[in-house]
C-alpha cells in the first residue's frame, strides 16, 4: 500500500528536507528560530552547486547564551557565500525551495530538531506547493529581516562576551544593536500575540496551551520566573511594540478594545484568519498584561462602557 501522507514526523521530516534540498535548482530560504552550525554542515552536503542560499535565525541574546543557536553559524554561511540574517521575533520554521515548495513544521535547524546525530525532539511538518498569496506573505516576512555583515556580527559577538562577564539582570541587546537589529513591526502572526494572563505565568501550568505558548514566546525559563522578568520580556515583545507604534501614529480618539481588535484583524497574516471571538481572547490577554505591567508606557483608562488606551510618556 502506497503511503500518500503529507505529514512527516521526526526522521521523516529530516528525510523530506534532505530530498527537497537535493533537488534544488535555484534557491533555498531558511527561517528557523534556532540554528546550529552542525545542522548547517549536515544540510550543506545535499545542496547542489550554484544555489542561492539565505539563512534567517532569531538570535536573541538568550538564544546565543543558552547555546540554542551558535555564533559560528554566521561565519559558516559567509564562507560559502550565503546570506545570513536576523528576524528578532522569529518563531517560525520554514524552508522555501525554489520559490515554489515550502516545508513547514515545528523543527528548528538543529541536531535535536532534525534528529541528526542523536535522539531528537518530537517534531511534525508538511510540504505545500506555494501559491502567489503564500509567496506574498513570505515576502512580508522577508521584509523584516536584518541582513548581517561583519561589523554587526562583531558587535553582537562582543555584546555576548560582555553579558557573560557582567551578568546583567535582564538579557537584551545594547541600544546600539537595537537600532541595527529591530525594524518597525507592520504585521503579526497569531503566535506573536499574548495568550494568557501574566499573573498566571508566575506559577504556570505547562499543560495549559496558553501558558506554554507565552512561556515559549517570551523565551522564559520556568525555574527563574519573576514579575520583573516577565514585565521586561513583555515590553520587549513584538505585540507591545506594535500596539505602542499604532497608538503613537493614531489620530483616532477611540483607541479602545474595539480599536485594538480591528488593528489585530488587519495585521494578522495567518490564513485562514482567526475568528472574531478568538481575536477578543487575545485582546483581553493583552489588556491584562497592560494593566499588570509597571514598565509599559501604554496605560488603560476605564470608561462607562469600554476601556481606553493612551501613552504616558512621563518618566
Amino acid at each position: 500500500m502506497i503511503d500518500h501522507s503529507q505529514i512527516f514526523i521526526n526522521e521523516e521530516f529530516r528525510l523530506k528536507l534532505q530530498e527537497q534540498t537535493s533537488n534544488l535548482s535555484s534557491s533555498l530560504i531558511i527561517y528557523s528560530a534556532f540554528i546550529k552550525t552542525s545542522a548547517l554542515e549536515w544540510l550543506a552536503k545535499f545542496i547542489p552547486d550554484d544555489i542561492q542560499i539565505e539563512v534567517v535565525a532569531r538570535w536573541q541574546p538568550n538564544d546565543l547564551l543558552s547555546n540554542a543557536s551558535d555564533l559560528n553559524s554566521y561565519q559558516f554561511c559567509v564562507d560559502r557565500g550565503w546570506k545570513f540574517g536576523i528576524q528578532s521575533s522569529l518563531h517560525s520554521k520554514v524552508f522555501i525551495f525554489d520559490d515554489s515548495k515550502v516545508l513547514l513544521g515545528s523543527a528548528n535547524l538543529t541536531d535535536r530538531g532534525l534528529s541528526i546525530s542523536r535522539e531528537g525532539n518530537l517534531e511534525v511538518g508538511t510540504v505545500i506547493d506555494a501559491n502567489i498569496s503564500d509567496l506574498e506573505k513570505l515576502q512580508l516576512l522577508k521584509d523584516e529581516i536584518v541582513w548581517l555583515n561583519d561589523d554587526i556580527y562583531n558587535e553582537i559577538n562582543q555584546h555576548i562576551l560582555d553579558i557573560k562577564i557582567d551578568k546583567p539582570k535582564f538579557l537584551e541587546w545594547s541600544d546600539s544593536l537595537k537600532e541595527k537589529l529591530e525594524k518597525p513591526i507592520s504585521f503579526l502572526w497569531i503566535n506573536e500575540l499574548m495568550w494568557s494572563d501574566p499573573k498566571e505565568l508566575l506559577t504556570p501550568d505547562l499543560n495549559n496551551s496558553d501558558h506554554a505558548h507565552d512561556i515559549e514566546l517570551l523565551n522564559l525559563d520556568v525555574q527563574y520566573l519573576s514579575k520583573e522578568l516577565l514585565d521586561q520580556k513583555f515590553i520587549s515583545s513584538n505585540i507591545y511594540k506594535f500596539v505602542l507604534k499604532k497608538l503613537s501614529d493614531s489620530t483616532n480618539q477611540y483607541t479602545n478594545f474595539g480599536w485594538v481588535s480591528s488593528i489585530f484583524h488587519n495585521a494578522v497574516l495567518d490564513d485562514p484568519p482567526p475568528y472574531r471571538s478568538s481575536i477578543k481572547h487575545y485582546v483581553r490577554a493583552l489588556f491584562s498584561w497592560l494593566e499588570w505591567s509597571s514598565l509599559s508606557k501604554i496605560k488603560l483608562k476605564q470608561y462607562e462602557h469600554t476601556i481606553g488606551l493612551y501613552i504616558d510618556d512621563r518618566e
